[in-house]
Order: structure tokens, then C-alpha cells, then sequence
């Protein structure tokens, strides 16, 4: 498992079945480059600078 920190560069790699409830599409697309705001202690989801929602960090791979 990768253990992620504050300011590490993710590529997004899995939007399957990513749903924004009430909100439409999600803030990034695949292949996408993001910065990781913020990762839970067991470092299973992220918050991300493009939205403040937690994501699961399966969909992502550091960069």
C-alpha cells in the first residue's frame, strides 16, 4: 500500500462507479494530475486540492 502525505502528486486511474451525489461529475477526469490536500491515517482515502470530499485512494496512483 502507498502511504500517502500532505503535497504528493496523484494521476487519476479509476473513475468507476465515482458518484457526486447532487453534484454532477466529479471535479477531475482520468489521466488528470492532482495534489493530495489531505490522507487518512490508514491511508485508504485522500482529500485532494480540486475538492474538499474524501475519495477513496484506490483511484489513484503517486506520481
Amino acid at each position: 500500500m502507498t502511504r500517502w502525505r500532505e503535497g504528493d502528486a496523484a494521476r487519476v486511474v479509476d473513475l468507476t462507479d465515482l458518484k457526486m451525489p447532487g453534484k454532477g461529475r466529479p471535479p477531475f477526469a482520468k489521466d488528470d494530475i492532482v495534489r493530495v490536500r489531505r490522507a487518512s491515517p490508514d491511508g485508504k482515502r485522500l482529500v485532494l486540492d480540486t475538492h474538499t470530499g474524501w475519495f477513496s485512494a484506490h483511484r489513484f496512483k503517486p506520481l
